[in-house]
């Protein structure tokens, strides 16, 4: 299997020919991992969407970059100029890295050629970092199919108002004082069968020697 790498030509933003920081080498890296036949072809990133950049930086921080809005404190902090080509680079640099964080889920190995702007912190950046990629990667594998929201709807279904709003859906004369509290744990029954208006196990109890295996699909 060849080894997945990110790679995008808006890596290397425009600046100044004599700009200390070697912008340059990102396009080199390229051509060198496509001339030494290390891979054959890159995945390219699209840039990383102001919902996905929440999860690390303000909205204020992030939109002050996009329009170009920071003040110049803030520019010399982080040391490039902040023109339209930094910024584009800014966003499709940590959608390259999100986009890599992805592909390692699915192949277990993956590498972004830009990235690791591990200075910027939620609201500035530094350091030639404009958005830290990585934190910002971290937090939407974190999240990755909305888990946060998920699990809050999930945990507020323990609250009885909001657990027979949802039941309601399944049996509509459903009331409070047909619930009943319980202090036994274990596993309970999960589906419901709208034929049968009565609840169905999801799982199959199989006894073994001196113990009950639990299969659940």
């Amino acid at each position: 299997m060849e080894l997945p790498v990110v790679n995008h030509k808006d890596y290397v933003a425009k600046i100044d020919d004599d700009h200390k920081f070697p912008i340059k080498k990102f396009g080199e890296l390229a051509k060198y991992l496509i001339e030494k036949k290390v891979v054959s072809k890159f995945y390219e990133p699209n840039p990383c969407s102001i919902e996905t950049l929440k999860e690390a930086h303000s909205e204020k921080y992030i939109l002050d970059v996009k329009n170009k809005k920071l003040s110049e404190k803030d520019i010399k902090k982080i040391g490039f100029p902040l023109n339209d080509s930094v910024v584009r680079r800014s966003f499709v640099a940590t959608g390259g890295t999100v986009l890599a964080s992805k592909l390692a889920i699915n192949f277990g190995l993956a590498c972004n050629t830009a990235g690791g702007s591990h200075h910027a912190n939620f609201d500035g950046g530094a350091g030639y970092c404009v958005f830290n990629d990585v934190a910002v990667a971290a937090q939407y594998l974190l999240n990755r199919g909305n888990f946060r929201n998920y699990a809050h709807e999930q945990l507020m279904l323990s609250i009885a108002p909001i657990m027979i709003k949802e039941a309601k859906k399944l049996i509509p004369d459903i009331k409070l004082n047909d619930i009943e509290l319980s202090d036994k744990v274990g596993i309970r029954s999960q589906l419901f069968n709208l034929k049968k208006r009565e609840m169905e196990d999801d799982f199959l109890l199989v006894d073994g020697y001196k113990s009950t295996h639990v299969l659940n699909a």
